[in-house]
């Protein structure tokens, strides 16, 4: 039998564990996963403007939907996502305002998800992987893709990839760049960062100790790539594992730094102004916070204030205006969005179960956000 320290420190341990997992899944995952799906429940998918909700066009029989990213080009609203028809098969879409156009996928392809959007001269290029096979046997694939308007371009991943995720793009002077990372150990546990020039990929660098690391936004400014992420020291799950946010230049990776004894963090946004890298994510104090929002000035963390009686925050947007910082992000339930430290409600329709968001973006001071809210609660 266990003595009363020894159960106590097991239970401490368990608790870690638990957390660890739990912010990996939501400051990591949360932000590519094209995989948004609760047992038994039903959403729509929206968009928020500050705290004004619009409901994107989904086809009748939709079972889940998602508006998985959001821009604005010349006062027009343009998001990214997927719905549902059936278990296991999205279509991947792209919404102007509220009107919806499909993304074409090959003969054989059973789902697919667009994760972010960028629009150039009024041209949608959209970025995200489709699934042959059911995605849940050996034999099934993903595949790595952006969208010119329809157009879909494959991207090139080793052919033992799986796990595949593009969570951003970007255009310059006519060349799309996008980032994301796949999967090259058949255990799962093996995550290589990259990014595509075109097709040509990228693969970034984490240091020698590091198991796997996830690329997940993207800018370019003067033809130099700078991109935004996290690795993990350990197997990713266990207590004594730990996630550290950073960026690359080029491929040259940044350590972004967190609070002493804290385990976790993830950087999710970048720009780049006069360049001074500024940098957006969230870490991991626990006891206190599951998920803290921060921002770097290269180096220099700013931790953003917390409203009373929340205890994580996704923070996922920075744009700098004049020489002024502002932030953009959601709460851990989906039910807040913020400019700056001042926190929004976003609403959605009486009877309603709850709001989830996925992107946001600042606009002149208002900000957008996209993603849904469960008509009917999960299992």
């Amino acid at each position: 039998m266990l003595s009363f320290k020894k159960s106590f420190d097991v239970l401490c341990n368990l608790r870690e564990v638990i957390f660890f997992a739990v912010f990996v899944v939501f400051s990591t995952y949360s932000l590519h996963s094209s995989f948004f799906y609760w047992i038994g429940s039903e959403s729509k998918a929206c968009y928020w403007t500050d705290s004004i909700r619009t409901d994107l066009d989904i086809p009748n029989g939709t079972i889940h939907a998602n508006a998985a990213a959001i821009t604005v080009d010349n006062g027009i609203v343009y998001t990214s996502g997927y719905y549902y028809m059936e278990f296991l098969k999205a279509t991947p879409s792209y919404w102007i305002n509220t009107r919806r156009t499909e993304l074409p996928i090959p003969v054989g392809a059973t789902s697919g998800y667009a994760n972010n959007i960028t629009v150039v001269n009024g041209t949608v290029y959209t970025a995200g992987t489709y699934t042959i096979g059911d995605g849940l046997d050996s034999d099934s694939s993903q595949k790595a893709c952006y969208w010119t308007d329809t157009a879909r371009t494959d991207l090139p991943v080793p052919n033992n990839a799986r796990g595949i995720s593009v969570s951003g793009i970007t255009v310059e002077n006519g060349t799309v760049y996008t980032v994301g990372f796949y999967n090259v150990d058949s255990g799962g546990s093996k995550y290589v960062p990259c990014y595509w020039i075109g097709t040509e990929r990228v693969d970034l660098l984490i240091p020698d100790e590091a198991t796997s690391g996830y690329a997940n936004n993207i800018t370019v400014v003067n033809g130099t790539v700078y991109t935004v992420g996290t690795y993990i020291i350990g197997d990713g799950w266990s207590s004594n594992s730990s996630q550290k946010a950073c960026y690359w230049i080029g491929t040259t990776c940044t350590d972004l730094p967190i609070p002493a004894g804290a385990k976790t963090a993830n950087a999710s946004g970048i720009t780049v102004v006069d360049g001074t890298v500024y940098t957006i994510g969230n870490y991991g104090d626990f006891p206190n916070h599951i998920s803290r929002s921060c921002y770097w000035i290269n180096t220099t963390r700013t931790d953003l204030p917390l409203p009373n009686g929340i205890m994580a925050t996704n923070a996922t947007e920075i744009t700098i205006v004049n020489g002024a910082v502002y932030t953009a992000g959601t709460d851990f339930f989906g039910n807040h969005s913020w400019t700056g430290t001042v926190f929004v409600n976003l609403p959605i329709p009486s009877g309603m179960y709850r709001a989830f968001t996925s992107g946001t973006t600042l606009i002149n001071g208002t900000v957008y956000t996209s993603g849904g809210y469960f008509t009917r609660s999960g299992q």
